[in-house]
């Protein structure tokens, strides 16, 4: 019984190191991928990098700045405890 406890707890653990590494906020609206795309065509904002995040339910960047939604998209976890929150 101990044993399957201690392997649980180190599962939920395993998995809390996994989303603090790769977990960030999860997908972009149609709406705002759009205006951002709109500003990389004119000119006005530059691509984002692509990373490879696993998104979180919940977790969202609040802004109504296309640019800066977009740039957050591409954050993990640990990169928003220091900037963001």
């Amino acid at each position: 019984m101990l044993f399957g406890i201690g392997w649980a707890f180190a599962g939920l653990l395993a998995a809390a190191a996994l989303l603090y590494l790769f977990g960030g906020p999860g997908g972009v609206t149609p709406q705002v991928r759009a205006e951002y795309e709109e500003l990389v065509r004119r000119g006005t904002a530059l691509p984002v990098q692509d990373r490879f995040v696993v998104p979180i339910p919940g977790c969202t960047c609040h802004s109504d700045d296309a640019l800066l939604v977009m740039q957050h998209s591409e954050r993990h976890i640990r990169d928003c405890f220091g900037t963001c929150h």
